[in-house]
């Protein structure tokens, strides 16, 4: 009985879903001038998005651990602690500079 009521409730809540095209997007971030991106817009705005977050969250790493190295005072545990926080910190911007670097070369204009 319950697996019925499921499946006639699924028939009337399931709608297809249709991929969006530029003639029906009811999309807002989805461009669909005279470039016709489409899709590629929306990746477009997720790589910048992404760039701002990773840096707005490395800014926040150093001052963090700028903080931690100077109430480190006489603790060299702390210290060094700190100065990792900081060389992992710019380890990964290298990583994420050199990613979307290939990013760029594969699909110029991205991120831009």
């Amino acid at each position: 009985m319950a697996a019925a009521v499921f499946v006639v409730a699924m028939s009337f809540l399931s709608t297809p879903a249709y991929a969006a095209d530029c003639e029906t997007s009811v999309l807002t971030f989805v461009d669909c001038g005279s470039n016709g991106k489409g899709i590629w817009g929306v990746i477009d705005l997720v790589i910048v998005i992404l760039t701002y977050i990773i840096g707005v969250l490395a800014i926040i790493g150093v001052v963090v651990a700028g903080i931690r190295y100077t109430t480190a005072r006489d603790n060299p545990e702390g210290a060094t602690a700190a100065k990792k926080m900081i060389f992992n910190i710019v380890i990964g911007l290298l990583i994420y500079g050199c990613i979307f670097g290939i990013m760029q070369f594969l699909l110029p204009g991205f991120g831009s």
